[in-house]
């Protein structure tokens, strides 16, 4: 019988299983409280706890998710600002309306309630530790070759 290969060989393949069944998790949460995707990750794209996100910069951030591309981000964009749930700030930027900011606050809630019964019995250290290796390795993927991640 082969030995099991070091960490590092099982990275890759380990961290893309962790996301498709996260990402099913996800959408199968969104489904019970009827809600497509595109809403969730443009409410958490847009949250006021994060930086401010202008409209190309949103779009394109849109794009990368799973299941959306420029059309379809673009079209979930004019949706929801048609809905009123996100609208343009003075300063350029793509904010929350008072409607968005309920829809989130209900939204991050039930999919919080879902995250903490999957990491319930991971252990804080080892929990803080994937997050900071995880934040680490997606600076460094995100940054040109060669140069250090921001």
């Amino acid at each position: 019988m082969p030995d099991t290969p070091p960490a590092r060989a099982v990275f890759g393949m380990t961290l893309a299983f962790a996301e498709r069944a996260l990402t099913k998790r996800l959408h199968e949460t969104l489904v019970g409280v009827q809600t497509a995707p595109s809403t969730w990750y443009t409410l958490q794209l847009t949250a006021p706890t994060r930086p401010a996100i202008a409209p190309d910069a949103l779009r394109e951030d849109l794009a990368g998710a799973p299941s959306l591309d420029a059309d379809a981000a673009r079209a979930a964009i004019d949706g929801f600002v048609a809905d009123g749930l996100i609208r343009v700030d003075e300063d350029g930027n793509v904010v929350q309306t008072a409607d968005g900011e309920a829809l989130h606050a209900k939204l991050r809630a039930t999919v919080l309630g879902r995250t903490d019964d999957l990491l319930g019995p991971v252990p804080p250290d080892d929990l803080e530790t994937t997050v900071r290796v995880l934040r680490d390795v997606t600076a460094r993927a995100e940054s040109p070759a060669g140069t250090p991640p921001r």
